[in-house]
């Protein structure tokens, strides 16, 4: 990752067409502007660390980014583990999922004996290796460390991994595609939307903030926004081949203003650890008129289209479900799931659907309780008041309410004339204001 942020330091100080880019990613690094978010993993965070100091390296300086975390099992935005959508629809589907990548791993590896190999190769869990149940688990493993191997020219390390290589990227692109991948023609899929696109739609809420005029209070002031995740945000931006293995993949997204028309674009470009340095992304359009057809954007140096059209492509991405691509689930995994009922919830795994997704966790007519993670039947105001009386009381309780808020939203400009008039002190807050800061 190093390597990679030196090339995108000469790619943006060589873009004459650019204006400005040769000073952007000078050697001294601005903490100020640049925001660094990353899944709260250890390898991650390094590999974001390591792109910093590539893109601003120099002889004497030692790169330290601040680095924004949360904790893996609630990051819904940069960990796609953390969407209930991915992780529940695998659990409760696990015997066809597992049998889906097993037979991958026969076709790749029909002597088991070289799986086993490897892994004692490396120090891994024999067991992990060894039983037809786990042999994935153990691939993805392998996959990872060869991958690291090569980044660090350290092939002789485990030979026999390096040797067969290209059978585990093979393997691994099988469980991306399976777990994380988007076909518009999957009614699931269509369902559920791209699990990229909370993130891609973070990308376009920091860069509409960047459009803002400046001296605006929400304005996006940063040169450089990084996220560093495990989402499959390329679906989201119409690249997910079979044989793609996500692991190091750099997605350099500029919004780039015309000065002639201040019309704004954007350019895309892309690159894997494992092919050399990012370059035009040849992949499905991502550019999608008002009258959603797509326009050809591909150009020397990326794929520049402009921001509405990008955007329409995003969005062409979701759902149709209310749910989201986090919080959906399809009808018979929800019945298989049994997390929608009254009460307590059933599961460890149900409590947690329920603390992120709670529209989506409880029956029709019940709502969740965060003191306990269940669902309580709605209450409705016409069972509570069931008599005469009680209509009279309830009745006269909404009407103060109401009457009370207007009377303290006209209360508080007098207090606050009176005090400029009388030096009254602690009556009305002064000088306050009242600003939505963008999400970072």
């Amino acid at each position: 990752m190093t390597a990679m942020g030196a090339h995108i330091r000469q790619l943006y100080s060589g873009d004459a067409a650019t204006f400005g880019s040769a000073t952007w990613f000078q050697s001294h690094y601005d903490v100020s502007a640049v925001s660094t978010r990353s899944i709260a993993d250890p390898a991650t965070v390094q590999a974001a660390a390591a792109l910093l100091g590539g893109i601003y390296a120099s002889e004497n300086a030692t790169i330290v980014p601040t680095i924004i975390s949360t904790a893996p099992e609630r990051d819904a935005l940069l960990n796609v583990e953390a969407f209930p959508s991915s992780t529940i629809t695998r659990m409760i589907n696990a015997k066809a999922f597992n049998a889906t990548l097993e037979s991958v791993v026969d076709e790749q590896f029909p002597d088991a004996s070289v799986v086993e190999a490897m892994g004692a190769e490396v120090g891994l869990d024999a067991a992990l290796c060894s039983a037809p149940a786990t042999r994935m688990v153990c691939c993805q493993q392998l996959q990872k460390l060869a991958v690291m191997y090569a980044a660090m020219g350290a092939t002789d390390s485990a030979p026999t991994v390096m040797a067969n290589k290209a059978k585990l990227d093979a393997v691994a692109a099988a469980y991306f595609h399976v777990s994380q991948g988007y076909n518009a023609s999957v009614p699931q899929d269509v369902a559920r939307g791209s699990l990229g696109l909370p993130l891609a739609r973070e990308l376009l809420r920091n860069m509409r903030a960047k459009m803002l005029p400046v001296g605006d209070a929400n304005r996006n002031t940063k040169i450089m926004m990084q996220y560093a995740h495990r989402v499959p945000i390329q679906t989201a931006l119409g690249h997910d081949p079979s044989d793609a293995t996500p692991l190091g993949e750099t997605f350099l997204v500029d919004l780039l203003r015309d000065d002639a028309t201040n019309a704004y674009f954007v350019r895309l470009r892309y690159a894997a650890a494992t092919n050399g340095a990012p370059a035009a992304a040849f992949f499905p359009f991502r550019c999608l008129s008002a009258a959603d057809v797509p326009t050809d954007a591909t150009t020397a140096d990326g794929v520049i289209c402009p921001f509405d059209d990008f955007t329409r492509f995003v969005e062409s991405s979701s759902g149709t479900s209310a749910a989201g691509a986090a919080c959906y689930l399809d009808e018979e995994t929800r019945k298989k799931f049994g997390c929608s009922v009254e009460g307590a919830a059933p599961s460890p795994e149900c409590a947690r659907y329920r603390a992120m997704c709670p529209a989506q966790a409880c029956p029709g007519g019940q709502v969740y309780d965060v003191r306990d993670d269940s669902c309580k039947p709605r209450v409705v105001l016409s069972d509570v008041i069931s008599n005469g009386a009680g209509v009279a009381v309830g009745i006269a309780a909404v009407v103060l309410g109401f009457l009370l808020s207007l009377f303290l939203m006209h209360l508080c400009p007098m207090l606050c004339l009176t005090k400029g008039a009388s030096e009254m002190h602690g009556d009305c807050p002064g000088n306050v204001e009242v600003s939505t800061v963008p999400r970072q």
